[in-house]
């Protein structure tokens, strides 16, 4: 059964090893090999030379085994995380002064061949007490290249179904955080109301910017060893149009964080580490201070102001910053 879903039409995008064997001119596979995710990553720095030899060493590939040949495999596009009895919502916020619909591309892994479409007006995903993933159904193929050298490729291909693509909703299992590893994770935010009292409840909003990307890990049975690295690459241009609004009930400990190097349409979160509970640190209300951490805390049984000196008018909410230089 197919579930609604905000994602329209679904087109390949062909990669640069599918293009070398098209015959298609060098120059502009040299291109399309610069913007691969792959090459992004391991070249960063590097100029035209380096990015020519690479490109030399894909035309010298050649086939030497289909490790799998267009299986159908759900794929995690979207996760929603919920923060601990709490909810979560991503939507599009659509702007009248643009005239470009944001896409999603999903990108194969090796050079491989890929997907995009185009996101609808309407775009709503909702999660309420525990996480959500956004999941799609696509054709996956595998395929071992050889080069005369004796080194190998695995190329891996994701491409769209000749019925269309299958969505649906899955829930996510919650992430145990016993301790923050700073070499995996990125620290956004911290929201402590464990000391807010029992009514009441605080929201917080993100927006990934104008350009957001992540990966998609491969986990497929039954494809036969694939390299540890393996993923997908997700992107989505112009998703400064995508919001993210958490709900988050008084009483809970919460860090809001992403995988380090990648700027998802929607961050985790969990429940604050215990390493990471001591740190306090007071800085002026209303700066804009990233990462740190929203504390609410309560004086005289009602909401009110802490400071340094004496409360001030009590029962209004009062802003402890605490600071994480990760």
């Amino acid at each position: 059964m197919t579930t609604p879903t905000f994602l329209d039409t679904w087109s390949r995008m062909p990669g640069p090893i599918e293009l070398l064997e098209e015959g298609a001119a060098v120059d502009d596979i040299t291109e399309l090999v610069g913007r691969a995710p792959g090459a992004t990553r391991a070249m960063t720095g590097q100029g035209r030379e380096r990015l020519q030899r690479l490109t030399d060493r894909l035309r010298g590939l050649r086939r030497d085994e289909v490790v799998a040949d267009g299986v159908p495999t759900w794929i995690d596009l979207i996760e929603l995380h919920v923060p601990p009895a709490g909810s979560a919502q991503l939507k599009r916020s659509h702007s009248a002064t643009r005239t470009i619909t944001p896409k999603l591309s999903l990108f194969g892994f090796g050079f491989g061949s890929g997907v995009t479409v185009s996101f609808g007006e309407s775009v709503t995903f909702d999660a309420h007490q525990a996480g959500k993933v956004l999941q799609v159904r696509l054709l996956v193929t595998a395929t071992r290249y050889v080069d005369r050298g004796g080194g190998s490729v695995m190329r891996v291909d994701v491409s769209d179904p000749p019925a269309g693509v299958e969505h649906r909703i899955a829930v996510t299992s919650p992430e145990s955080l016993e301790s923050f590893d700073r070499t995996r994770w990125t620290l956004l935010r911290r929201a402590d109301l464990s000391a807010a009292g029992e009514e009441g409840q605080y929201s917080w909003t993100y927006t990934a910017g104008r350009h957001a990307q992540w990966n998609v890990g491969l986990d497929l049975a039954g494809f036969g060893p694939l390299p540890l690295q393996a993923s997908f690459q997700a992107e989505v241009e112009d998703s400064d149009e995508f919001e993210t609004s958490f709900e988050l009930p008084y009483g809970i400990d919460v860090i809001f964080y992403h995988r380090r190097g990648e700027t998802p349409l929607a961050p985790r979160c969990g429940t604050t580490p215990a390493e990471m509970a001591e740190l306090a640190f007071l800085v002026c209300p209303g700066r804009e201070v990233r990462p740190y951490c929203l504390r609410v805390e309560t004086w005289a049984g009602s909401l009110a102001p802490r400071t340094v000196g004496k409360p001030t008018m009590p029962g209004q909410i009062a802003y402890q910053l605490a600071r994480f230089w990760l």
